[in-house]
């Protein structure tokens, strides 16, 4: 399956997905447009917000031309 172009792909550690769920994940992303760095910045503030209880690791990659 070839990636879509402008396709996101996020990599992250149990301290993201743990303490937030992927409703809020999926809206931090979609607020952030196209500014990854924004996107993991707020990933990583809202996990530590939830609790920040272990340590949080966020990736995110994106597909931009064939």
């Amino acid at each position: 399956v070839r990636p879509e172009i402008g396709e996101r792909w996020l990599l992250c550690s149990d301290g993201l997905n743990g303490m937030i769920d992927d409703t809020k994940i999926r809206d931090t992303l979609l607020g952030a447009n196209d500014d990854l760095e924004l996107a993991c910045n707020r990933l990583i503030q809202a996990a530590n917000e939830a609790g920040g209880t272990d340590n949080v690791t966020v990736v995110l990659a994106q597909y931009m031309a064939d």
